[in-house]
């Protein structure tokens, strides 16, 4: 069923519970009843029950039949006794409950299986989300992991701050927010963000979702959302360090590409087409983002091969001519036409240290043929009678950009000819991270052994003794940075943002 026709079904639904609830109320009225909105948090939209609620649950969006419980709260938000029990309609998570509930405050329970937006796959067991809400101010209530770490703050604003309802989700929220570093931003209520809307609730909820989620199980993402819970109840911080540690971990690990691709993979199937927002700029200042320090050479490649670093680690030219660069600047780029054109790099500049990146702007005229790579970065070299197999950085001749340590790791970006792209790679703790245009693209176990390279350069365009051609580049290079650390992915971005305009 397709998310429209679900939104016809709830008004038809709604229709009936709106007429429902005038016959109630002019009965009521016929035997000298009266309403009152206390309890509201003053809202002037407040109105009295009985009361209706739909939404939606999402951590990714719940499968069909996922078990949902409503229950009644008093005013001082315990547990009625009084229950209403239905399940999720569809595969997006909705839910509906026509004009049957009693009492204003209420907690919504929902337990079912869900989409994985990390792994691209439903999960492999169920979690249960949380949310509270006061019908008499709304009665769209959507349950996701915002409105689960909110919850028992805001219970706790109100029975022991004596906040309203609005005052206490309004203070929670923020408190949240600013937990992943996140301020200045106003968003709808927790309840009201829904991952479908494209906007900037639905990045924070998806940035956020992805965070806690990452590489965790389902038993995992439960036992930290509950202790985050019990943290943050009395003062809105959080303190467990464990947790900390984790939230800016996960930020550096996040693939944003894969996290876009499965969802809309995922609402596509359920006939729903939507653009992902972009949920990087909400995980950007929980990283340190350093762009110069541990900047060993700078290459802007404007006719010359000098060092703009300040380190004066000039690089030396062969057979290459400045072209025009992607801004159509000339003598702003350098033109490599194959054979033994290249960029010799200083031998201060060594890439066999523990930690390094790399990054480039490059333009293929041609793509590699059948047998043949384009080596953006290698210490392979036919000149200097050297033979190795470490080649940081190539793109092979299936057009795809590539890092071969000693085994083949693949980015699975497919170059396009004519087009200029940002790359980079980094390397830490025998990780190989391979990065296009500011995005990460993959993160591999592989490691480069000094061992080969006694007296042999660094070069862009390199070429092997096996295969003279292989590695020969016919396109255009510009701005080339080398780092004597592993730069995070939000430094690699940045980078990319400062040098794409």
């Amino acid at each position: 069923m397709s998310k429209n026709l679900i939104c016809e079904k709830r008004k038809k639904i709604y229709l009936l519970s709106i007429i429902g609830l005038l016959f109630f109320s002019l009965l009521f009225l016929g035997c000298g009843g009266s309403s009152s909105n206390e309890g509201s948090g003053g809202n002037e939209t407040a109105h009295s029950g009985p009361y209706s609620v739909d939404g939606y649950i999402q951590k990714g969006p719940f499968i069909s039949g996922s078990t949902i419980i409503i229950q009644e709260l008093d005013d001082s938000f315990n547990p009625t006794g009084v229950t209403y029990q239905t399940t999720t309609n569809d595969d997006f998570g909705s839910f509906i409950i026509g004009s049957s509930i009693q009492s204003n405050f209420v907690e919504i329970i929902a337990t079912g299986y869900y989409f994985n937006e990390i792994n691209g796959e439903l999960s492999d067991s169920t979690i249960t989300l949380r949310a509270i809400s006061d019908l008499s101010i709304e009665n769209n209530v959507n349950v996701n992991l915002l409105t689960t770490l909110e919850k028992d703050r805001i219970i706790h604003l109100i029975t022991n701050e004596n906040k309203s309802f609005v005052e206490a989700r309004s203070q929670a929220e923020i408190e949240i927010l600013s937990i992943f570093n996140i301020s200045g931003i106003s968003i709808y209520p927790f309840c009201q963000i829904d991952l479908t809307n494209e906007n900037e609730g639905a990045a924070i909820l998806l940035a956020i979702s992805a965070l806690l989620q990452n590489n965790n199980s389902v038993a995992e993402l439960s036992e930290m959302l509950s202790k985050i819970n019990l943290d943050i109840k009395n003062d809105g911080v959080l303190d467990n360090p464990t947790y900390k540690a984790e939230i800016v971990e996960s930020a550096m690990d996040i693939k944003q590409y894969e996290i876009s691709s499965n969802l809309k993979e995922r609402y596509s199937s359920l006939g729903l087409s939507i653009d992902i927002p972009n949920i990087q700029e909400y995980m950007v200042n929980l990283s340190p983002v350093d762009t110069e320090s541990d900047l060993v050479a700078h290459y802007l490649l404007n006719g010359n091969f000098l060092d703009n670093s300040g380190n004066e680690n000039a690089a030396t030219g062969t057979g290459i001519l400045p072209n025009v660069d992607r801004f159509g600047m000339e003598n702003g780029a350098y033109q490599f036409n194959g054979g033994d054109h290249r960029i010799e790099i200083n031998d201060a500049v060594n890439l066999w240290l523990s930690s390094w990146t790399y990054s480039i702007w490059f333009k293929l005229d041609s793509l590699p043929s059948e047998g043949q790579d384009a080596f953006l970065l290698s210490y392979n070299d036919i000149i200097h009678d050297f033979d190795g197999y470490n080649v940081q950085l190539y793109v092979d001749d299936d057009n795809i950009l590539k890092s071969f340590p000693h085994v083949k790791i693949s980015s699975d970006f497919r170059v396009e000819k004519d087009v200029w792209y940002h790359a980079a790679i980094s390397y830490g703790d025998s990780i190989i991270s391979i990065y296009v245009n500011g995005e990460l693209r993959k993160r591999s176990y592989g490691e480069f052994w000094d061992s080969y390279y006694p007296n042999t350069p660094l070069a862009i365009s390199g070429r092997c003794a096996e295969r003279p051609s292989q590695g020969e580049i016919y396109g255009s290079v510009d701005d080339v940075r080398l780092y004597n650390r592993e730069l995070n992915q939000y430094e690699i971005m940045e980078i990319y943002n400062q040098e794409k305009n």
